[in-house]
């Protein structure tokens, strides 16, 4: 199908002949690969990626349509902490309402100039995101994610507008898969011991990373500067002034002896492995300690 074309479509769209053949697969393997079909026949994105995400753990993978390739590129780097500077992960912690959500909703106010953009979606052609956000329970929520790669040329004014008129009724049938389906056989499945207990103590890594270095204060802006929020958005969030959040940034670059945000995510990323020696340390001060003479 020539994507270029989906505001034909979305005009076209019959659910009243759709609906009953998705229904009549919940609770089964093919229901997500039906209703990815479905999203993507009246939408320009191209791709599909569900995630199942959790208060306590790191995500796991429901299904996926990219290749082997993209999965191994986008995917392993996302999977091992990745996550914790998504904004969709951040609005599911946040509690953000169920429905559907542009990355432009949801991504602060410099999050298209981070590090954490620059290798998770462009150097992957993925181009923009649509999240479809439900919530099982108080601890489990999963996310439909849909991509947008570099092909699709035409502009986005509504990209989901054929689902509003049935928006609701989707989320609903969405969540009564999921409690059709055995999503706990699914999580056991997936994950080993080893990778319970990383997964466990990633969220845990996030909230202590710098706690060592820096004071407290710096270490609130650094975790900001790694989610992708502006000094502006950062001295707003934090109500103090901008000049003060800058005076901040050259200490925090002095301490780790960084010049960019580029350094500050490789630090980030390098330093999770750590979590293996001591999942209540400081990982970052960890790391830092292995090139201390």
């Amino acid at each position: 199908m020539n994507k270029n074309n989906y505001n034909n479509i979305q005009t076209e769209f019959d659910w009243q002949h759709i609906l009953p053949k998705l229904i009549s697969k919940m609770g089964s393997k093919d229901f997500l690969g039906d209703l990815s079909e479905i999203l993507q026949s009246i939408s320009p994105y191209g791709s599909s990626v569900v995630f199942g995400y959790f208060k306590a753990s790191s995500p796991i993978l429901l299904y996926s349509d990219l290749s082997d390739r993209e999965q191994h590129s986008t995917l392993e780097m996302y999977l091992r902490g990745g996550y914790l500077l998504d904004p969709y992960y951040a609005a599911i912690q946040q509690g953000v309402p169920e429905g559907i959500y542009q990355l432009t909703e949801l991504a602060p106010d410099d999050f298209f100039q981070t590090e954490y953009y620059l290798n998770y979606y462009q150097a992957t052609g993925l181009k923009d995101e649509q999240g479809v956000i439900i919530h099982l329970s108080d601890e489990v929520s999963v996310v439909i994610s849909l991509g947008l790669r570099d092909d699709f040329t035409e502009d986005i004014d509504e990209p989901f507008q054929a689902v509003e008129p049935i928006k609701f009724i989707l989320l609903e049938l969405i969540k009564k898969h999921f409690q059709l389906y055995d999503l706990q056989s699914l999580i056991t499945d997936q994950q080993s011991t080893k990778d319970k207990k990383f997964s466990n103590n990633l969220n845990k890594a996030f909230n202590n990373f710098g706690r060592e270095v820096l004071s407290e204060r710096e270490r609130e802006i650094v975790l900001f500067i790694l989610k992708g929020y502006s000094s502006k958005a950062i001295a707003k969030s934090l109500d103090i002034s901008l000049e003060t959040v800058k005076v901040h940034r050259k200490k925090i670059h002095s301490k780790l002896n960084i010049s960019s945000q580029a350094e500050l995510f490789s630090l980030f990323i390098v330093s999770l492995p750590m979590l293996d020696k001591d999942a209540d340390a400081d990982p970052l001060a960890l790391y830092l300690s292995k090139f201390e003479d």
